[in-house]
């Protein structure tokens, strides 16, 4: 299988796009593109559960849940 790799450039400033991306607000904005209706409940501080929720084909809630393990403002999160 062939391994397929994209990339994007933004220009604006990292802390620009770190809040675009993990402020709740934006993110639903952002995430509306590809899930109407996602958001997030929890916290993005290391060792925080975090869950991604939005509704299902059938209107039920559906999501999945994460824990944050680093957080670097403006440069890394995982």
């Amino acid at each position: 299988m062939a391994k397929l790799r994209y990339s994007t450039r933004i220009d604006a400033p990292a802390h620009t796009v770190w809040a675009t991306m993990l402020d709740e607000a934006s993110y639903r904005d952002w995430t509306r593109a590809f899930s109407e209706g996602s958001y997030y409940e929890g916290s993005w501080d290391p060792g925080s559960e975090i869950r991604f929720l939005g509704p299902g084909e059938d209107g039920s809630l559906v999501g999945m849940a994460a824990r944050v393990v680093d957080n670097r403002p403006g440069e890394f999160v995982c």
